[in-house]
């Protein structure tokens, strides 16, 4: 479901005007998400990040919704 939601954002959030710089900005951002991952014996791949404080949660999820109402998505 996770997937899904990012993958509706990516689509629904306009491209940033430079495409070389964007991809830069993906690739960066990967590589740095790709710290947290973890494989388990079954393959399956785990996330898992540490955040500052319990608030950091909410803001997540508000930052979250914002991009989604931006993009004009059904809540």
């Amino acid at each position: 479901m996770l997937a899904s939601a990012f993958g509706f954002l990516a689509e629904l959030v306009p491209q940033a005007g430079n495409p070389e710089e964007a991809k830069k900005t993906t690739d960066r951002l990967k590589e740095q998400l790709a710290e947290c991952l973890e494989k388990d014996e079954q393959g399956n791949v785990k996330m898992t990040i540490t955040l500052p404080d319990p608030a950091m949660l909410s803001t997540m999820a508000e930052s979250l919704a914002r991009l989604v109402s931006f993009a004009g998505a059904p809540r």
